[in-house]
């Protein structure tokens, strides 16, 4: 693929967020799930007619991408980010 690495583990671990935030675990075809991210974005919302309303933040953390995600509202682009600490030992 032309696509950058780490972009694709940013799209491949918000689907999976958004799938294990919905309860429905990975048991949807990955392929159908459009996350509409940008590739310099690290935060966004999905809607899916199956799922409903998401947000995620994503995070890069040199070796390992970890994403977050959470039921939402449909917003305008404006939703409420959590405040998330990650902690490195």
């Amino acid at each position: 693929l032309d696509e950058d690495v780490r972009y694709w583990f940013k799209v491949w671990t918000t689907k999976e967020a958004i799938l294990k935030a919905h309860g429905m675990g990975i048991r949807l075809d990955l392929n159908t799930l459009n996350t509409h991210m940008h590739p310099t974005s690290d935060q966004g919302q999905i809607v899916d007619d199956r799922l409903g309303v998401f947000a995620y933040q994503c995070f890069d953390l040199g070796a390992a991408m970890l994403c977050v995600a959470w039921r939402s509202d449909i917003g305008c682009g404006q939703f409420i980010l959590p405040k998330i600490q990650i902690f490195h030992s």
